[in-house]
């Protein structure tokens, strides 16, 4: 009876505990069938070229798996998986998933590719750690530890589950591990054709520069990439060649001083050098002057200059600040809306270098000393005028004093006869002597006629 009554009392309970412990080793057996099958933690080049790192999974169960039940573990730190492009949100049973650190470029590099890709946030260990799957309270499902010596160490290949061993191959996202494959990779390898070979071929890459090679401009730096037909601006380690160094895909630098720098990108891990670039950094001519009541600030460069952030102090405190996206064109002037009583107006660029001491003192005193010069060089001109005016004035009295002495020599010696037998003149002296001897020339011809005359008509009378 009492037997009965304990059976009775305790069965249910007992059913509810078998029930749900039965539950749980089904859900268990569930989840924990993914697996982490295949490991791509250090490419050829930087890491932030494509494919990027990734890793791949597989659903060795007969039901989907939602990808909001797991988390990925990396570095101490759990990784959420993310839903990319139209991949869904479920690894479909039996099926092989990607979790790509940059799923496109994933997909930019493995364009055959037509499985699934998820995105998600890490950055794996080039020395080597372990991974891990888990479900959504933390539970661990599958790990994957590796180490440098196993391979797949910045060759091109990646580490994958071969049973219960870790080997190194060629990439072979959404299929599994397979000997007659790794063969084939290895012969591909000793080709002059390889596919890792064509890649490495198709690389190259450029430093762009964004804004003008001047002293305390603030420019942008990155690197362009391209494979193929694709481009992509990977992650660098920067050295600008003057103590600066930065990394990052698209990082900001201004030169303090004029000169010539060289400029190289490396890969942040490796440290392999992959860009340089030579720039000569000059002073921007940049003048201030007030006219008037007024400061006006004009860019006599060969090119505009961004003056984004910079500001103009004289030597007690700041007068105005140009706004964000202030572009100074070429030989462009702004009136600049300040007042102060100080001589020296300094240009400060956004992180406070000195770009230009403005002496406005100094500036008119060469302005003055340009007048005076200018007055001078005029006064000069002017006396050369009127010495040449002089000078052609006494040359016009020298020639009319020349042509009054022709003009009496021509009345004194109004005729004369020159050949190279006779050289006769007639002056005023001598002028009644030849009117004399004139008419005795005239008698002596015309009196012999006037005689025969007389002595025709003398004999007509006679008769």
């Amino acid at each position: 009876m009492i037997y009965q009554m304990n059976k009775t009392k305790y069965t249910p309970q007992l059913l509810t505990v078998f029930t749900s412990f039965l539950g749980f080793l089904l859900c268990v057996c569930y989840v924990s069938a993914i697996e982490i099958t295949e490991v791509s933690y250090d490419l050829e080049g930087s890491d932030s070229l494509a494919p990027g790192e990734w890793i791949e999974i597989y659903n060795d169960t007969a039901s989907n798996i939602e990808i909001s039940k797991i988390k990925f573990l990396e570095g101490g730190s759990y990784h959420n998986i993310n839903e990319y492009g139209s991949s869904g949100i479920v690894v479909p049973p039996l099926s092989y998933a990607i979790l790509a650190h940059r799923a496109d470029l994933f997909r930019d590099f493995f364009t055959s590719f037509s499985g699934i890709v998820f995105d998600s946030s890490f950055s794996l260990s080039n020395t080597g750690e372990t991974l891990k799957i888990t479900d959504d309270n933390q539970v661990e499902l599958d790990s994957f530890t590796y180490t440098s010596s196993d391979g797949a160490f910045g060759d091109g290949n990646t580490l994958q589950k071969n049973e219960s061993l870790i080997v190194s191959s060629q990439p072979t996202p959404g299929s599994a591990y397979s000997q007659t494959q790794t063969q084939q990779n290895n012969t591909q390898e000793s080709s002059s054709n390889t596919v890792g070979q064509s890649q490495k071929v198709t690389r190259t890459y450029d430093i762009v520069i964004e804004g003008n090679f001047f002293s305390g401009v603030r420019n942008k730096f990155f690197v362009k990439e391209k494979i193929g037909d694709r481009a992509n601006i990977p992650t660098a380690f920067w050295n600008f060649g003057d103590t600066s160094v930065l990394k990052g895909r698209e990082v900001y630098h201004s030169y303090d001083t004029e000169g010539t720098y060289h400029i190289t990108a490396s890969e942040p891990k490796t440290e392999e050098v992959f860009a340089t670039l030579v720039v000569v950094i000059t002073k921007p001519n940049i003048k201030i002057k007030k006219e008037g009541e007024s400061y006006k600030i004009t860019n006599l460069s060969d090119s505009s200059i961004n003056i984004s952030k910079w500001s103009i102090s004289d030597q007690t405190k700041e007068l105005f600040s140009f706004p964000q996206h202030t572009i100074l064109l070429r030989n462009q002037s702004i009136t600049l809306p300040i007042q102060t009583n100080k001589s020296i107006l300094y240009l400060q660029n956004e992180f406070g270098v000195t770009i230009l001491e403005n002496n406005l003192k100094t500036e008119t005193k060469e302005t003055k000393t340009i007048t005076e010069n200018t007055q001078t060089k005029t006064k000069k001109v002017e006396e050369v005028k009127k010495i040449k005016q002089k000078t052609e004035n006494i040359d016009k009295k020298e020639n009319i004093k020349k042509e009054n002495k022709a003009t009496e020599k021509d009345n004194n010696n109004f005729f004369s006869i020159k050949d190279k037998r006779i050289n006769l003149t007639v002056t005023k002296e001598n002028f009644w002597i030849w009117v004399s001897g004139l008419i005795l020339v005239s008698f002596l011809i015309i009196s012999p006629l006037l005689f025969e005359v007389y002595r025709s008509k003398k004999n007509k009378k006679q008769k």
